[in-house]
Formats: C-alpha cells, structure tokens, sequence
C-alpha cells in the first residue's frame, strides 16, 4: 500500500467508525490514530491494509449484483443499462455525463456514491436526527455532526 492509498483508507476507516473510540487504528489510545502512526507506523499501516481488505470499497458494480446476483450481463461483463438509468442522474461520473466520455468499466467500476443524511432538526436547543428525507434509517447513524443540513 502506497501512501495515497494509506491516507485514502485510512480517511475512508475514520468515516465508517463514527469516532475514535471505536476506530481499529485509534486502539483505544487517548490522542487517537495519530499516537499509533507516529509510535508504532509499522503496526498502523498494517491495520489500515487489513482493514483496507476486509471492507473493500462498494463500487456501482459490486452493489449491483449484490442486489441483482442473477442479472444478465452483456459481454464485456456489465449490466445492460447506464449507471445513471439504475442509480438516477446525480449518480453520472460527471455532471451532464451520458456516456460519451466515459466507458462502462470505468463508470460501474467507480466506488457508489454514499449520501449523508441531509435532515436534522433543532429540538430544545440541540439538533437531531430525524434521517434521510424524514425516513427514520439515516446515513449519519444519528450523528448530526455528519448530517449535510438542517431544515
């Protein structure tokens, strides 16, 4: 693992555990990740690596056929349709992008784009959580420092 990949993951690491204390990098030391990679660099580039292999990054394709396991694919082994057909405009590798500049491989092979909850409200004083669109399963996990905004 290069450095760009071990920032990369490592960043992607802090995301997915909602804080320190639960980060695998952090074990639980009181300044966080940062004592572990200036005291033990070694140790933390291996629990980034291993990390890194156990929640590989969910690309277009893999949450596809996680969904569909029995789709068809055409002959260079991807689905039928666009990406933007299946996961909508927004999900287009670049704005107004309809497969010109772009092929297949590389557009379902790019890593999904996750949304953050984009919904809290202030409740006596403090925000909370009320999830994506008001749908009570939210991205943020009900961390409002994660939520996009507030209405």
């Amino acid at each position: 693992m290069d450095a760009i990949d071990y920032l990369k993951t490592r960043e992607r690491m802090c995301e997915k555990s909602y804080g320190c204390s639960v980060c695998p990098l952090a074990m639980g030391e009181p300044f966080g990740c940062e004592t572990v990679e200036s005291q033990r660099p070694e140790e933390a580039v291996e629990m980034v690596e291993k990390w890194d292999v156990e929640h590989p990054v969910e690309t277009y394709m893999s949450n596809f056929l996680e969904k569909f396991p029995n789709a068809i694919l055409d002959n260079k082994g991807y689905p039928p349709n666009c990406v933007r057909y299946l996961y909508g405009n927004d999900h287009t590798p670049t704005s107004g992008c309809w497969c010109d500049d772009v092929s297949c491989s590389t557009c379902w092979n790019r890593p999904i784009k996750e949304e953050k909850c984009k919904y809290y409200k202030a409740e006596h004083g403090t925000k909370v959580c009320i999830g994506q669109k008001g749908e009570p399963s939210c991205k943020c996990g009900g961390d409002v420092n994660r939520c996009e905004r507030g209405d």
